[in-house]
C-alpha cells in the first residue's frame, strides 16, 4: 500500500518553450494505492495478488463454538443457513463489531471499498524522477519548476509513495508538444510500473472501512468459508445424479427448473462440484429463467460460481477450452469433468465434422486428448 502523490498538469494561457512552475501541481492525496490487476472484479485471484488473503482465517482454523459474530454488508449468507449455524455452534449474531469475536466479510464487500481505475497513469517515484531528469536534459522545464521538483522529491520515497499523472484533455499546441515529450520519456522507461489494465485504489471516504479489515479487533473470515462450514452437513449430489438434475434444469416447466436450481443451492457445493459446475457452465441461461434466481440462497451459489457464469455456446471451442482452464485455476479439474468435456466436445461440437455423425472423417474418442499441462492438473 502506498500514499498517492497527484501530479496534475494545468492548462496555461499562452505559448511557452519551458514548462512554467504553475503548470505542474503536486499534492499528496489521502487515497491509497494497492496495486494493479487485469481482473474486472475483486475476486480471490486479486486478493492473492494484493496479499490480502492472509488476513482471512481459513475454515479449518476457525472455532465457531459459542462465538459472537458481526456481519458486514454485501454478504452471500442466507438467513436459513445462518440459522443452521446457530443451532450447530450456539453462535450469536450481534450488531456491534467491537463486541464480536468474529467479523464475517466478503470479497464483494471488500471490492466495493476498492476502486478499479482503467489505466490509472501511475509511476513509481524512481520512474517519475527518471522522466523529470530526461525532460531536464531536453531543457523543457523552467528553473522554478525544477526547484519545486527538488523540494517535492526530498519529501518522497519509493517505499511509501507512488505518483499519479493527470493531463488535461485540451491544451494549446506548445502544451501538446510537452505532453508528447513526457509520454515519450515514460515509454522509454525500462521497467514501467503498470503493465496491467486496472489500478486498485482505496478512496479517502473508504479508508476507515478498509483499515478496519486490515487491522481488525476480531478474527476476520470470508462468507464463503462460513458457507463451506454450513455446507458440510448438506447433501452431496453424486455424479450419477447428473442426468436427473440436468433434466429438471432443461425442463419446459419453470417450477421444475426452479426446483433443480434450489437443489444446487442447497447441496454441499464443494463435494458436489463436478455436477454443480458443469450444469452451471453449460446451462446458465436455463438456470436464470427461474423464480428463485435472485433469492439470497441462490445468490450465495452464484457468488461461489462467479467464474463459471455466462451463457456458453456448445458450438464454440472457446467454451470448452475456458471451462477446463477455469477448473484448473480453481483446482477443481477431475477425471469426471475432463472425460465429460471431451465427450461433449466430440459429440456436440465436432460431431458433424469428424465425430460420430460425420460423413467421411472420424476422430476416435481415445484420440481426443487434453494437453499434458492441463491433464497433469487432474485431481485424483
Amino acid at each position: 500500500m502506498k500514499k498517492i502523490i497527484n501530479v496534475n498538469f494545468k492548462t496555461f494561457d499562452g505559448a511557452f518553450t519551458k514548462l512554467p512552475e504553475e503548470c505542474m501541481q503536486i499534492d499528496e492525496s489521502e487515497d491509497i494505492y494497492l496495486g494493479s490487476t487485469n481482473s474486472y472484479y475483486f475476486d480471490k485471484v486479486v486478493a492473492d495478488e494484493l496479499n490480502l488473503s492472509n488476513l482471512f482465517v481459513q475454515k479449518q482454523s476457525l472455532n465457531l463454538q459459542d462465538k459472537k459474530i458481526y456481519r458486514y454488508s454485501n454478504l452471500n449468507l442466507p438467513r436459513q443457513k445462518v440459522d443452521l449455524l446457530k443451532e450447530r455452534f450456539d453462535i450469536k449474531v450481534i450488531r456491534n463489531p467491537d463486541k464480536a469475536d468474529i467479523h464475517v466479510t466478503s470479497l464483494q464487500h471488500i471490492g466495493n471499498i476498492i476502486d478499479h481505475e482503467w489505466r490509472g497513469g501511475y509511476l513509481s517515484v524512481g520512474n517519475f524522477y527518471s522522466v523529470c531528469k530526461s525532460l531536464k536534459e531536453q531543457n523543457v522545464l523552467s528553473d522554478d519548476l525544477l526547484e519545486k521538483l527538488r523540494i517535492k522529491f526530498s519529501m518522497m520515497n519509493s517505499n511509501d509513495h507512488i505518483i499519479k499523472i493527470d493531463f488535461p484533455y485540451y491544451s494549446i499546441s506548445s502544451y501538446t508538444t510537452f505532453k508528447a515529450l513526457f509520454t515519450t520519456a515514460i515509454n522509454n522507461l525500462e521497467d514501467k510500473l503498470e503493465s496491467k489494465n486496472r489500478s486498485l485504489v482505496v478512496r479517502k471516504i473508504n479508508t476507515k472501512a478498509f483499515n478496519d479489515i486490515l487491522n481488525p479487533a476480531a478474527t476476520v473470515v470470508l462468507d464463503t468459508d462460513i458457507l463451506n462450514i454450513i455446507d458440510e452437513d448438506l447433501a452431496v449430489l453424486d455424479n450419477d445424479q447428473y442426468d436427473q438434475v440436468k433434466g429438471m434444469i432443461l425442463s419446459n416447466d419453470r417450477e421444475n427448473r426452479t426446483l433443480g436450481l434450489e437443489m444446487l443451492a442447497n447441496c454441499n457445493v464443494e463435494k458436489s462440484f463436478d455436477l454443480v459446475s458443469s450444469l452451471y457452465w453449460w446451462h446458465y441461461d436455463w438456470l436464470k429463467d427461474t423464480t428463485n434466481w435472485n433469492s439470497v440462497n441462490v445468490k450465495a451459489l452464484r457468488s461461489r460460481l462467479k467464474s463459471y457464469e455466462g451463457g456458453h455456446s456448445i458450438v464454440n471451442v472457446h467454451a470448452y477450452n475456458n471451462f477446463i482452464k477455469i477448473l484448473v485455476q480453481d483446482g477443481k479439474l477431475t477425471e469426471f469433468l475432463a472425460t465429460q468435456t471431451r465427450e461433449k466436445l466430440l459429440n456436440e461440437f465436432l460431431g458433424n465434422s469428424v465425430g460420430p455423425t460425420s460423413d467421411v472423417f472420424e476422430v476416435a474418442f481415445d484420440n481426443l486428448k487434453i494437453k499434458k499441462e492441463f491433464n497433469n492438473s487432474i485431481n485424483d
